[in-house]
């Protein structure tokens, strides 16, 4: 396994050159051998899409360092993005924080935008200070984004359609899928704006068609929308997809204007594992229209928790299966 040096010191390329612009770090991607690491030795502004990575290889600072990949002023490209020729791509984030200058971007110019291929935020990575015209990361088709503890997404501005959308991102048939594994970490401080309050279009977390989430841990947790659902959309509408949330998951004290922590949308799926012993809340919010029948017999089961809505829960047909309790209105 080659380690790739980038910056501050002299850079050791696959090739052997030395590198300290963005433009050598690309070119270390490119040439990185499967297994690789490519060090991040100081703060390095990027200003251009990466290149499309096939193998397996890891980004990460030295060992006691946490350094910054900083986005360009009006760049306006994705920065990673995997399509569906890269099936064998497995990128790992370690110890890197990816930081938006807080400059407003364009419609569809993701940080991250994976159709195949799988994708770690690991121990030390912070994805923050992004301003989406639209939403930020896109996962879908058989593309799959692992978000491990001390990972953090953090202080990032979207409009519309959720910040990180999962499942059928570009709304075409062959989009739909892609799988989410929340193992632990922390999604904080983001705010929607500008969304549709009729249809909850927002949320830091949107579980569209054929997407699924599994949180197993972490938290989700100080997210806000201006007019729709702050914190976990669930729209999905085909078995087996949606949100399932085990171990000790929660998503609380999420403040939007129609919905605050999680609000299932269309069809949309909760599973709620034997297991769970987290925290979280279903909301209907500030919503007046009439819902179908309520989820839960009582106000909690086993840290599910009903919020202060005028209503029920959730629109449509959606639905909740619980493994190990009964207390949920079929």
């Amino acid at each position: 396994m080659r380690h790739c040096l980038l910056a501050g010191m002299a850079a050791v390329l696959a090739s052997g050159a030395m590198a300290q612009t963005y433009a050598e770090f690309k070119s270390a991607i490119e040439n990185a051998s499967d297994g690789d690491t490519v060090w991040v030795e100081n703060d390095l502004e990027y200003d251009s899409a990466m290149p499309l990575i096939t193998k397996k290889i890891t980004i990460a600072s030295p060992l006691g360092q946490t350094n910054v990949l900083k986005r360009a002023a009006r760049m306006s490209s994705t920065w990673l993005s995997v399509d569906a020729s890269a099936a064998t791509a497995d990128i790992t984030l370690r110890d890197v924080i990816v930081d938006g200058n807080g400059e407003a971007g364009t419609t569809g110019a993701y940080v991250v935008r994976m159709k195949a291929g799988k994708l770690t935020l690991d121990a030390g990575t912070t994805v923050r200070n992004f301003d989406w015209t639209a939403r930020g990361l896109g996962i879908s088709a058989s593309a799959v984004v692992d978000m491990n503890e001390g990972a953090v997404i953090r202080d990032c501005r979207y409009a519309g359609w959720g910040m990180f959308l999962v499942g059928k991102v570009d709304n075409s048939a062959s989009d739909s899928g892609g799988t989410f594994n929340m193992n632990g970490g922390l999604i904080t401080g983001c705010a929607g704006h500008g969304g549709t309050a009729a249809n909850g279009y927002d949320g830091v977390l949107y579980i569209y068609y054929g997407g699924r989430v599994n949180m197993s841990g972490g938290t989700i947790t100080g997210n806000t929308s201006d007019k729709a659902s702050a914190g976990v959309v669930v729209y999905t509408n085909t078995a087996k997809d949606g949100f399932y949330l085990s171990g000790t998951a929660s998503v609380t004290n999420n403040v939007g204007g129609l919905a605050n922590d999680i609000w299932i949308f269309n069809s949309g799926r909760i599973y709620l594992a034997a297991d769970y012993a987290g925290r979280a809340t279903l909301w209907n919010g500030a919503n007046t229209t009439t819902m179908s029948e309520p989820v839960l017999e009582t106000t909690s089961i086993a840290g599910l928790y009903r919020g202060t809505g005028t209503n029920t829960f959730f629109s449509g047909a959606g639905n909740i299966s619980c493994q190990g309790h009964s207390n949920v209105v079929a």
